[in-house]
Protein backbone atom coordinates (compact mmCIF):
# COMPACT_ATOMS: atom_id res chain seq x y z
CA UNK A 1 0.00 0.00 0.00
CA UNK A 2 1.06 3.69 -0.61
CA UNK A 3 0.69 4.93 2.64
CA UNK A 4 2.73 2.13 4.27
CA UNK A 5 5.81 2.74 1.88
CA UNK A 6 5.34 6.71 2.89
CA UNK A 7 5.57 5.79 6.45
CA UNK A 8 8.57 3.33 5.52
CA UNK A 9 10.03 6.13 3.59
CA UNK A 10 10.26 8.47 6.94
CA UNK A 11 10.77 5.94 9.60
CA UNK A 12 13.46 3.15 8.64
CA UNK A 13 14.14 4.67 4.60
CA UNK A 14 17.13 1.77 3.88
CA UNK A 15 14.77 -1.06 4.34
CA UNK A 16 11.81 0.54 3.22
CA UNK A 17 14.05 1.27 -0.59
CA UNK A 18 14.88 -2.78 -0.33
CA UNK A 19 11.27 -3.20 0.10
CA UNK A 20 9.85 -1.44 -2.80
CA UNK A 21 13.03 -2.51 -5.11
CA UNK A 22 11.28 -5.68 -4.38
CA UNK A 23 7.79 -5.64 -5.24
CA UNK A 24 8.41 -4.87 -9.00
CA UNK A 25 5.75 -1.87 -9.24
CA UNK A 26 3.99 -1.10 -12.11
CA UNK A 27 3.40 1.68 -14.56
CA UNK A 28 0.33 2.70 -13.03
CA UNK A 29 1.33 2.04 -9.03
CA UNK A 30 3.53 4.68 -9.61
CA UNK A 31 2.09 6.91 -11.52
CA UNK A 32 -1.01 6.81 -8.87
CA UNK A 33 1.33 7.34 -5.57
CA UNK A 34 1.76 10.76 -7.29
CA UNK A 35 -1.57 11.48 -8.43
CA UNK A 36 -3.01 10.88 -4.65
CA UNK A 37 0.38 12.73 -3.08
CA UNK A 38 0.48 15.47 -5.06
CA UNK A 39 -3.21 16.67 -4.39
CA UNK A 40 -2.84 16.79 -0.77
CA UNK A 41 -0.22 20.22 -1.05
CA UNK A 42 -2.63 21.43 -3.49
CA UNK A 43 -5.69 21.40 -1.34
CA UNK A 44 -3.57 23.03 1.44
CA UNK A 45 -2.36 26.22 -0.68
CA UNK A 46 -5.92 26.83 -1.98
CA UNK A 47 -7.50 26.70 1.23
CA UNK A 48 -5.00 28.87 3.21
CA UNK A 49 -5.04 31.85 -0.15
CA UNK A 50 -8.47 31.81 -0.55
CA UNK A 51 -9.39 31.24 3.16
CA UNK A 52 -6.46 31.97 5.81
CA UNK A 53 -4.78 34.88 3.96
CA UNK A 54 -1.03 35.06 3.23
CA UNK A 55 0.78 37.34 5.58
CA UNK A 56 4.52 38.89 5.06
CA UNK A 57 5.99 39.97 7.91
CA UNK A 58 3.86 42.82 10.26
CA UNK A 59 1.50 43.57 7.03
CA UNK A 60 -2.32 42.46 6.29
CA UNK A 61 -3.02 39.17 5.17
CA UNK A 62 -3.55 38.85 1.70
CA UNK A 63 -6.88 36.72 0.21
CA UNK A 64 -6.70 35.42 -3.65
CA UNK A 65 -10.21 34.76 -4.33
CA UNK A 66 -11.98 31.41 -4.64
CA UNK A 67 -11.54 31.16 -8.35
CA UNK A 68 -7.99 32.15 -8.40
CA UNK A 69 -6.98 29.85 -5.54
CA UNK A 70 -8.63 27.30 -8.22
CA UNK A 71 -6.52 28.28 -10.19
CA UNK A 72 -3.20 28.24 -8.15
CA UNK A 73 -4.13 24.41 -6.93
CA UNK A 74 -4.52 23.60 -10.89
CA UNK A 75 -1.38 24.86 -11.73
CA UNK A 76 0.58 23.86 -8.50
CA UNK A 77 -0.85 20.16 -9.31
CA UNK A 78 0.39 20.17 -12.95
CA UNK A 79 3.72 21.81 -11.68
CA UNK A 80 4.11 18.97 -8.95
CA UNK A 81 3.27 16.20 -11.76
CA UNK A 82 5.30 17.47 -14.70
CA UNK A 83 8.59 17.90 -12.35
CA UNK A 84 8.21 14.52 -10.97
CA UNK A 85 7.61 13.20 -14.43
CA UNK A 86 11.20 15.15 -15.60
CA UNK A 87 12.77 13.91 -12.48
CA UNK A 88 11.83 10.15 -13.84
CA UNK A 89 13.32 10.94 -17.02
CA UNK A 90 16.42 12.87 -16.04
CA UNK A 91 16.64 9.57 -13.55
CA UNK A 92 16.47 7.09 -16.31
CA UNK A 93 18.65 9.17 -18.83
CA UNK A 94 21.47 9.44 -16.49
CA UNK A 95 20.91 5.76 -15.74
CA UNK A 96 21.76 4.74 -19.17
CA UNK A 97 24.22 7.08 -19.38
CA UNK A 98 26.16 5.35 -17.02
CA UNK A 99 25.84 1.75 -18.30
CA UNK A 100 22.65 0.88 -16.34
CA UNK A 101 19.68 -1.18 -17.18
CA UNK A 102 16.56 0.54 -15.91
CA UNK A 103 12.51 0.77 -16.93
CA UNK A 104 11.48 4.19 -17.07
CA UNK A 105 8.70 2.74 -14.33
CA UNK A 106 11.64 2.04 -11.81
CA UNK A 107 12.73 5.15 -12.18
CA UNK A 108 9.83 6.99 -11.61
CA UNK A 109 9.17 4.97 -9.17
CA UNK A 110 12.58 6.23 -7.88
CA UNK A 111 11.32 9.59 -8.35
CA UNK A 112 7.85 9.43 -7.20
CA UNK A 113 9.25 7.72 -3.45
CA UNK A 114 11.85 10.38 -3.43
CA UNK A 115 10.23 13.59 -4.12
CA UNK A 116 7.39 12.46 -1.46
CA UNK A 117 9.33 14.83 1.20
CA UNK A 118 9.38 17.40 -0.50
CA UNK A 119 5.90 17.40 -2.28
CA UNK A 120 4.29 16.74 1.68
CA UNK A 121 6.30 19.97 2.57
CA UNK A 122 3.28 22.05 0.88
CA UNK A 123 1.25 20.97 3.49
CA UNK A 124 3.05 23.52 5.59
CA UNK A 125 0.84 26.50 3.20
CA UNK A 126 -1.74 25.42 6.14
CA UNK A 127 -0.03 28.18 8.24
CA UNK A 128 0.91 30.73 5.92
CA UNK A 129 3.45 32.94 6.99
CA UNK A 130 6.64 33.12 4.42
CA UNK A 131 9.28 32.06 7.05
CA UNK A 132 7.16 28.94 8.13
CA UNK A 133 6.45 27.57 5.16
CA UNK A 134 9.81 28.24 3.65
CA UNK A 135 11.88 26.12 6.35
CA UNK A 136 9.54 23.50 5.86
CA UNK A 137 10.30 23.09 2.49
CA UNK A 138 14.02 23.26 2.96
CA UNK A 139 13.52 20.14 5.25
CA UNK A 140 11.64 18.32 2.82
CA UNK A 141 14.43 19.74 0.12
CA UNK A 142 17.51 18.43 2.55
CA UNK A 143 15.13 14.49 3.32
CA UNK A 144 14.30 14.32 -0.49
CA UNK A 145 17.87 14.67 -1.37
CA UNK A 146 19.04 12.01 1.26
CA UNK A 147 16.40 9.64 -0.23
CA UNK A 148 17.43 10.06 -3.95
CA UNK A 149 20.96 9.67 -2.91
CA UNK A 150 19.80 6.41 -1.00
CA UNK A 151 17.46 5.06 -3.11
Amino acid sequence: MILNHIWGLYAHPAQEWKSIDSKRESFLYSCSHILLIAILPCLAAYYASAHIGWSVGARESIYLTQSSGVMLGVAMYIGILGATFALAYLIYWMAKTFGADPSYTKSLELAAYAATPVIMSGIASVYPELWFVASVFLIGVAYSVYLLYSG
